[in-house]
């Protein structure tokens, strides 16, 4: 790396909101959430944020405050989760010494073998599943 022409290097950078709507305009996604790159919850999270958008929308019959209040109400705390959980990730996946990048590498060659492997796995899951989704169907023209 050192002695390559095309090599990049930057910090990641995260911008937390205090709102995700302005107007009549609302912001999902990476845009809203800004989840941790090493979360792995950037797409599950705009996809759920976005099915809460479009059901507010729906069930405020296209009134935008309303639904747009209902929106960040209902997804303010998962979202949060799902940050908080990608951060924590960080630590094991972007070691701060050189004593922990060598703690880590071998750490992971050993975790197959170890009690508790699919801890990640878990927590990852608990994260993305702590959400109880409102059933929207019943507003949509068919």
């Amino acid at each position: 790396m050192r002695h390559a022409s095309d090599f990049y290097f930057d910090s990641v950078g995260q911008v937390r909101m205090d709102s995700w709507t302005r107007g009549r305009v609302a912001l999902v996604g990476d845009a809203a959430y800004s989840p941790s790159s090493l979360s792995g919850m950037g797409t599950g999270l705009a996809l759920v944020g976005a099915y809460v958008l479009a059901g507010e929308l729906a069930a405020a019959r296209g009134g935008h405050r309303v639904a747009f209040a209902r929106y960040e109400e209902e997804m303010r705390e998962y979202a949060a989760g799902c940050v908080k959980m990608g951060d924590g990730v960080a630590g094991f996946m972007v070691p701060g010494s050189r004593f922990m990048a060598g703690f880590l590498n071998r750490y992971y060659k050993i975790m197959p073998y170890l009690p508790g492997k699919n801890l990640m796995t878990s927590l990852a899951r608990k994260t993305a599943e702590n959400i109880s989704l409102r059933d929207y169907g019943s507003l949509v023209k068919r």
